[in-house]
């Protein structure tokens, strides 16, 4: 069994690209806590780089408790050299 770990925190005083610590790391839990004080999470089985469009991953809405599925033939992941991108886009 793999050890949990951090690789990344966003810090508003060092606003360092994120796939330095993230790109090629698979099963990537990613936690956001929206502007509107909402937080959602999204897991990818499959690492962020360069043209990897990923095979599956779930969307998560943490208030309401609900899972949202990529779509048989649709994208789980979509690489940006800025943002991590769950989803068709």
């Amino acid at each position: 069994m793999a050890a949990t770990k951090l690789l990344y925190r966003f810090d508003e005083l060092n606003k360092i690209n994120f796939h330095k610590y993230l790109d090629e790391h698979p099963n990537i839990l990613t936690i956001v806590k929206l502007a509107n004080g909402r937080i959602v999470a999204a897991f990818s089985d499959q690492p962020f780089y360069p043209g990897n469009k990923g095979n599956d991953a779930i969307i998560m809405s943490l208030q309401d408790q609900e899972c949202y599925y990529v779509r048989p033939g649709m994208r789980a992941i979509t690489y940006d050299d800025f943002y991590l991108i769950y989803g068709n886009s």
